[in-house]
């Protein structure tokens, strides 16, 4: 994380005021900056961290799973699919 006051970092991320921004590391087509909406609440910010801090499909594994089961977000639709599926592989059941 980090924290700012100068004001170019504010123009080039494009925030306005004061606000926080997630800097997401994760493959496409998720977005690598989530600006986290509403007032500045502890426990406004909790949620938007909690909610932005995984990609929206992760592969189940042993690794994975207390990622996915042990954090905030205690409703999951998940998806089963051979490893080397592509998007294109999916069909609504």
């Amino acid at each position: 994380y980090g924290i700012t006051t100068v004001d170019a970092v504010r123009t080039a991320t494009g925030l306005e005021g004061e606000g926080v921004i997630i800097f997401r590391d994760f493959q496409d087509p998720d977005p690598k900056e989530v600006v986290c909406p509403g007032d500045l609440t502890e426990e406004s910010i909790k949620k938007c961290v909690a909610g932005n801090s995984l990609p929206l499909l992760i592969p189940f594994s042993q690794d994975n799973a207390p990622k996915i089961f042990g954090g905030a977000i205690k409703q999951h639709v998940l998806l089963f699919m051979e490893d080397k599926a592509t998007p294109g592989d999916v069909h609504a059941a």
